[in-house]
């Protein structure tokens, strides 16, 4: 049993440690295009560039430390 637990608690730790920042990156990124492309094509209005400024400056932070992560090698 507790070897079983350990082993969980390995991949529950791989996937905090490695996989959270592009995770996070990819959803981002799919709520930008989300928002900003698919939402107003079906509604036929143009794109709400208030919220979409607002949306990429939440992003920003994150594609920023996932870059610097890549540059550095982590």
């Amino acid at each position: 049993m507790k070897s079983k637990l350990m082993a969980a608690q390995e991949v529950a730790l791989c996937l905090v440690r490695k996989w959270w920042r592009p995770i996070i990156c990819i959803g981002l990124g799919g709520a930008l295009i989300t928002n900003g492309i698919f939402i107003p094509l079906m509604k036929g209005q143009g794109a709400d560039l208030v919220g979409l400024a607002a949306l990429v400056t939440s992003v920003t932070p994150f594609a920023w430390l996932r870059t610097t992560e890549k540059i550095k090698g982590v």
